[in-house]
C-alpha cells in the first residue's frame, strides 16, 4: 500500500483507494473542530459516569493520551460502549461529510452500518487486566452483529471461542 497526503480541497481518487490499495491521511478534514470537541466531551462524560470525577479531570489534564494512567483498563469495554451510544449518529453524518467532501463522492454512496469504537492501552497495561467488565448488548446490537456473522462466518467462530473462553473463566473462578 501507498500512503498519500490528501489536503481537503482536492478531490482523492477513489479509485486508486478501491483497487490500488491507496489510502490517505486527512490533516484537515470535515466537521474536525467540531467532531474533535464533540469526542473529548463524550469520552470524558463517560469516564466520569463509569468511575469518577476524580478520574475525568485527571484524563482531561493530561489528556486522552493518557488514559491508561487513570482509567482502569476493566473498564474499558464499558467505556467503548458508552461513546459509541451517544456518538453512533453522528460518526454516520461525519463518515457521510468526509466522503463528499474530501473523497469527492458526488453520486449516492454507502455507509456500512457498523461502527466500531476501540480503545487500545499500551499491551503492558492491557495485559495486567483482571475481571474485564462486558457492557450488556441491547437487542439491536445482537440483531446487528447476527448480520454481520452471516456476511462473514469467520466472525462465527471467533464469537463461539469468546463465549466457550469466558463460561470457562467462570467456571474456574
Amino acid at each position: 500500500m501507498t500512503r498519500e497526503s490528501a489536503p481537503a480541497f482536492r478531490k482523492t481518487d477513489t479509485a486508486a483507494i478501491l483497487r490500488k490499495g491507496q489510502f490517505f491521511i486527512l490533516d484537515d478534514y470535515a466537521l474536525r473542530e467540531e467532531m474533535y470537541e464533540k469526542v473529548v466531551t463524550v469520552f470524558l462524560d463517560g469516564i466520569e459516569k463509569i468511575e469518577s470525577r476524580d478520574c475525568r479531570n485527571k484524563v482531561a489534564t493530561a489528556g486522552l493520551s493518557e488514559i491508561h494512567r487513570h482509567f482502569p483498563v476493566e473498564k474499558v469495554r464499558l467505556l467503548e460502549s458508552f461513546v459509541l451510544k451517544r456518538l453512533r449518529n453522528d460518526l454516520y453524518y461525519w463518515t457521510y461529510r468526509v466522503g463528499l467532501e474530501q473523497l469527492g463522492l458526488e453520486r449516492t454512496f454507502f455507509v456500512d452500518h457498523l461502527i466500531l469504537i476501540r480503545i487500545h492501552y499500551p499491551f503492558l497495561v492491557a495485559r495486567r487486566a483482571q475481571n474485564v467488565l462486558e457492557p450488556p448488548y441491547r437487542f439491536p446490537e445482537k440483531l446487528n452483529l447476527g448480520i454481520a456473522v452471516l456476511k462473514n462466518w469467520r466472525l462465527l467462530f471467533d464469537l463461539l471461542d469468546r463465549v466457550g473462553r469466558d463460561s470457562r473463566d467462570r467456571r474456574l473462578s
